[in-house]
């Protein structure tokens, strides 16, 4: 191995293999800002991290996005979009990268174990102009989604 660079030999011809220098492994990921909630918020994406956090022989998984559409069982190329939201959103990394007939082929591996979900976050969104318009919206004073029992709001007096 050299500069972190190996050569194999591949089903299909020779493949160069170039491995990332692993960052510091989070075993908890605190999330909170909203960016990537937006980024967990798919189920798609989801199972996709999903998938790249299970333990596997050595740690976490490291997977192409080949890898993970047979595991899935969706089309490759449906996933290529909603890896690169999660690799924007810091939760996935490219692990190695790889050259297979002359295509570059990424392994992605997840940036943390698992996820838990910060105090801030619902404070933080909380203080936008739109959040607490939302959150009045209602004479009780609950967020429309919530499914409410309360007695609304007396009106204010004169």
């Amino acid at each position: 191995m050299n500069d972190c660079r190996c050569l194999n030999v591949w089903q299909d011809g020779y493949v160069t293999e170039i491995h990332a220098p692993a960052p510091e492994m989070r075993a908890v990921r605190t999330v909170g800002d909203a960016e990537t909630l937006k980024a967990l918020a798919d189920p798609l994406r989801l199972a996709l991290l999903t998938a790249l956090m299970r333990a596997g022989p050595g740690g976490l998984r490291v997977m192409s996005v080949k890898e993970l559409a047979e595991e899935l069982g969706e089309p490759q190329t449906k996933l290529y979009r909603h890896v690169k939201q999660l690799e924007a959103a810091n939760l996935i990394r490219v692990a190695a990268s790889r050259m297979v007939s002359g295509i570059l082929e990424h392994r992605y591996q997840a940036c943390q174990q698992d996820l838990r979900f910060g105090r801030d976050l619902i404070r933080e969104q909380g203080t936008t102009g739109d959040a607490t318009a939302v959150g009045r919206s209602r004479a009780c004073g609950c967020p429309p989604a919530v499914g409410c029992t309360a007695s609304p709001r007396p009106a204010a007096g004169p």
